[in-house]
């Protein structure tokens, strides 16, 4: 049962990070309909993309990172393009992670950008040099943490005498924004490798992990959208926010200095911490998993690539948090659902045609769309 447990914390607490922050400043222009069933939407693309990972580790063995199935399965060509997408997507999501925390932390703190970023950069290097048991009960804290900020910050800032225009469904340029973001917010299949070994292959037990850690973070993803949305009343920031001139540092900063209590703002900083840190811990993991694999054998070395290069991006491209999740996302369709589906494909295509699976490839395509017309 512990086992399980830890699964579920690690699947949802690489969920739940960088989408806290950014899923409110891409929802300001849409309704909460169009947020409801857009982020059931983003489970249920999530769940199937992520079965579909799950179905060719256990063609395999074991649990195998999607580069080596791709190398195992369809030879070198798709594993040159597996691999190059798999690690341009963990480095963007990694240097956004960094760039969030860092702009939150200096506008809370004024504490120098470099000075921030290089300490959540060996902040990461720690954990990753954990022993595994040690690593899962950190990992396991770090999450309740989370769980705990959110509802006390939820319950004390949201205002639920909402806006008549909050319950339509109109078509507007909000949502080519809200969906590449929803996906990205949602991206754990870079862990599967990870809990398939973790859970012995397992397979009803795994499907039965992903499943609740996917839908911990729906609820708390929907309800935070809605507690962060209603607590504004400001005029001038509310029009700023559609337009989306607004920051992470001075989203959290306006929140802190209109929260009720005084210690709120204590508790909106452990919440921004808690959230970047066990999602840069998920896709850190997934991403030295895989370099160790493939390249590099050396622990220390690999490290030192996973987190030197989001530092130096988080240094040199600071404000670009949610351009670079934007970005992350049309890389994870590669990686996520294209790649995995033609895998799948590959050793069993009556599988591979099933409606839930076809659904998440339509939805890569509807994201590959929303980002070239956003351009």
């Amino acid at each position: 049962m512990k086992k399980f447990l830890n699964a579920v914390f690690l699947i949802s607490g690489t969920a739940i990070g960088a989408g806290v922050i950014a899923l409110p400043l891409a929802a300001a222009n849409l309704s909460f309909l169009q947020v409801a069933l857009f982020v059931v939407l983003g489970v249920f693309v999530a769940y199937y993309s992520s079965c579909m990972a799950l179905a060719l580790s256990r063609h395999v063995g074991k649990g195998t990172g999607i580069a080596e199935l791709s190398r195992q399965l369809a030879g070198q060509g798709t594993f040159a393009l597996s691999i190059a997408g798999f690690y341009m997507l963990s480095l963007a999501l990694l240097s956004a992670y960094f760039a969030g925390l860092t702009d939150t932390i200096r506008s809370l703190l004024g504490i120098p950008t470099m000075y921030i970023t290089m300490l959540c950069g060996l902040g990461l290097a720690v954990m990753l040099l954990l022993n595994i048991k040690v690593f899962n009960n950190l990992n396991a804290i770090l999450f309740l943490v989370l769980i705990a900020s959110l509802a006390v910050i939820t319950f004390s800032i949201a205002d639920f005498n909402v806006r008549s225009s909050c319950f339509g469904f109109a078509m507007n340029r909000g949502m080519l924004c809200f969906l590449p973001i929803i996906f990205t917010s949602f991206g754990v299949q870079n862990i599967c490798a990870h809990v398939c070994n973790y859970l012995a292959l397992d397979m009803k037990q795994i499907q039965r992990a992903f499943k609740v850690g996917l839908i911990i973070p729906a609820v708390v993803y929907f309800v935070w959208i809605i507690a962060v949305l209603t607590s504004i009343h400001d005029a001038s920031f509310w029009e700023r926010l559609c337009a989306q001139e607004i920051g992470v540092g001075e989203l959290v900063s306006f929140l802190c200095a209109n929260a009720e209590f005084p210690t709120m703002p204590i508790i909106f900083k452990v919440l921004t911490f808690s959230a970047m840190a066990t999602s840069a811990i998920g896709i850190g993991l997934g991403l030295l998993g895989s370099i160790r694999e493939t390249y590099i054998h050396d622990k220390r070395l690999a490290l030192s690539i996973v987190v030197g290069i989001p530092v130096l991006v988080a240094i040199f491209y600071p404000n670009a948090f949610v351009k670079i999740l934007a970005f992350g996302a049309m890389i994870a369709t590669l990686f996520v659902v294209f790649i995995p589906y033609y895998l799948l494909q590959k050793i069993d295509k009556k599988n591979a045609y099933n409606p839930k699976h076809l659904l998440c490839l339509f939805f890569a395509i509807g994201i590959l769309v929303c980002e070239f017309l956003s351009w």
